[in-house]
């Protein structure tokens, strides 16, 4: 089973903190997908992942916070996180990391250009990629449980294709 971490603050009206519910609900979980702020509002987790110059990404920073929500919650196969770099109304860039029992993956980056409307943004191009790039290091079994993945499985970021 898989849960999206997808905090609205606007509709948080149950009387309770958010981690009081999310983190019984991952505690089920096999995979969480999520942004870090996600994270931060459902898990209660603190995370310093966000780089403060845009278009990097601190690997090291969120290979930290995959591994501490993963330790936290020993169930999870996997986490990935999605990172959207806004760069304008209408062009973002997209990629994602992975940590799950065979280790950590970072995505390429993709750009997004000519964005219309933002709106439904669960529906949107990273969390296709991030779901697209748990399928692909499924394969050739994407049926099957993925989890533990076998090492023959996975491919690094230096010969992916994707």
């Amino acid at each position: 089973m898989s849960i999206d971490l997808n905090y609205r603050k606007k509709l948080w009206n149950y009387g309770v903190i958010p981690p009081e519910v999310m983190r019984g609900l991952v505690a089920k979980a096999d995979v969480v997908v999520a942004n870090e702020e996600d994270i931060q509002k459902c898990l209660g987790m603190e995370s310093s992942a966000a780089g403060d110059k845009p278009g990097s990404i601190h690997a090291e920073a969120y290979k930290a916070l995959t591994d501490a929500v993963r330790e936290a919650f020993p169930n999870l196969g996997a986490v990935a996180v999605t990172l959207r770099e806004s760069r304008s109304a209408d062009r973002n860039g997209w990629s994602a990391v992975l940590n799950g029992a065979s280790g950590f993956i970072v995505s390429r980056s993709y750009d997004i250009d000519d964005i219309v409307d933002r709106v439904g943004g669960t529906a949107s191009p990273p969390d296709w990629s991030t779901a697209c790039s748990i399928s692909r290091l499924t394969r050739p079994r994407p049926w099957s449980s993925p989890w533990p993945l076998p090492p023959s499985s996975i491919q690094s970021p230096e010969t992916s294709t994707w």
